[in-house]
């Protein structure tokens, strides 16, 4: 029987990732900033030092800048023209970003679809996770209400049918 534990596990992870990557809206602080942090800004950051062009992934006016001849990094609902795709999806090392030359790895393909996708939905900028006020979910609805006595119950399971059940 382990095997089909395996398996199960196996598919229970598929399904979530194609969830995450296909079934929801992509979330620049969730789904992109950490790509960017890991990937851009040791070129495109915050450390003026380090930064090799006036272009920066840090905040959303330096992401946006005209880099020269009408072409923009990011172009909100047109992945096809923003250079960011262009240039992190290319096999060109001379063009790819972040760039061979500084032995930097290439972006995998989940990675390059979540920027394309983030772009395709209109590329929604959010301020640091740290700065946004949190916001109370929406409470989960349950079949029984009678067994409703506080706000908890409808989230564990104290209730039958509560928690999606």
């Amino acid at each position: 029987m382990p095997n089909g534990r395996a398996a199960a596990a196996v598919g229970v992870f598929a399904l979530f990732a194609a969830t995450v990557l296909f079934g929801q809206e992509i979330e620049f602080n969730r789904d992109i900033r950490p790509i960017l942090s890991d990937q851009c800004f040791a070129c495109h950051g915050p450390d003026a030092a380090k930064r090799k062009t006036k272009l920066r992934f840090d905040t959303e006016a330096g992401a946006r800048i005209e880099l020269g001849k009408g072409r923009f990094a990011i172009v909100p609902g047109d992945p096809e023209r923003s250079e960011l795709v262009r240039r992190v999806a290319s096999a060109d090392t001379a063009v790819r970003m972040p760039p061979a030359y500084a032995g930097r790895a290439a972006l995998r393909a989940d990675e390059i679809e979540r920027i394309r996708r983030w772009i395709a939905q209109g590329a929604r900028w959010q301020s640091f996770w740290s700065f946004i006020p949190p916001q109370r979910p929406a409470l989960p609805t349950i079949r029984d209400e009678k067994w409703v006595r506080n706000p908890i119950d409808r989230s564990g399971g104290a209730a039958p049918g509560a928690g999606g059940r």
